[in-house]
């Protein structure tokens, strides 16, 4: 009966993982737990925690203070710097994904967009506006301007690093012209005529490549 007895009192003593998430110590403190604040609200705390929003506004809504939430999503496994910075790549990637040209990309293309994060200045990722993934393809975003009223001139080069495969030009009209990157291309065509004169060899079918969403599918 002894032996029993310290069997039970053991088990008791080892590491238990309550319902909630959280891993208690031992299971003494179970029945204890179970009344706190942070095994009653658990799913509600990590939904606020995953919103990003910070811990002053978390803790008016919990009715508790800053330092009182921090304890607790220490508890649930959220780190404090691992949550900043992922906080701060999802709000780049929002105002990324707000910008005007991604915009435009995302009502033109027939195909799912998926942003890149590149390396900035300060050595962190980030989410630019210049390059995005389409069917696995790495691409290129430029802007064309009119070189006189009816000509366009835009470049295609392969961007950040020389890595896109293809480029994406936002002509001014509002339509994209896809074709294949260059490591320093550049050249104007005058819209709605299919030959350009250029010198010998070069390519003079850009009004063919608007709209040609196809393309990537090579």
């Amino acid at each position: 009966m002894y032996c029993a007895s310290m069997r039970e009192y053991n088990r008791q003593q080892e590491p238990i993982a309550c319902e909630c998430g959280v891993k208690l110590k031992c299971g003494t403190g179970l029945p204890q737990h179970k009344k706190s604040l942070l095994h009653c609200r658990a799913d509600r705390l990590r939904a606020l925690l995953d919103t990003c929003l910070n811990f002053s506004l978390i803790g008016k809504r919990l009715g508790v203070s800053r330092e009182r939430v921090l304890q607790l999503a220490s508890r649930l496994g959220y780190k404090s710097m691992e949550r900043r910075t992922l906080c701060r790549l999802k709000r780049r990637e929002q105002e990324a994904i707000e910008y005007p040209t991604i915009t435009a990309l995302r009502q033109s293309c027939p195909y799912p967009v998926q942003l890149i994060r590149l390396p900035s200045a300060r050595g962190d990722l980030r989410f630019y506006a210049t390059e995005v993934m389409i069917l696995g393809k790495r691409c290129a975003i430029h802007k064309a301007s009119y070189q006189s009223r009816e000509t366009v001139h835009f470049n295609y080069s392969r961007g950040y690093g020389g890595l896109s495969e293809f480029s994406l030009v936002l002509i001014p009209d509002g339509r994209w012209i896809v074709c294949r990157s260059l490591k320093s291309g550049n050249t104007c065509f005058k819209l709605g005529e299919r030959l350009l004169p250029g010198r010998k060899g070069s390519f003079h079918g850009w009004n063919e490549r608007i709209g040609a969403w196809h393309i990537l599918e090579s």
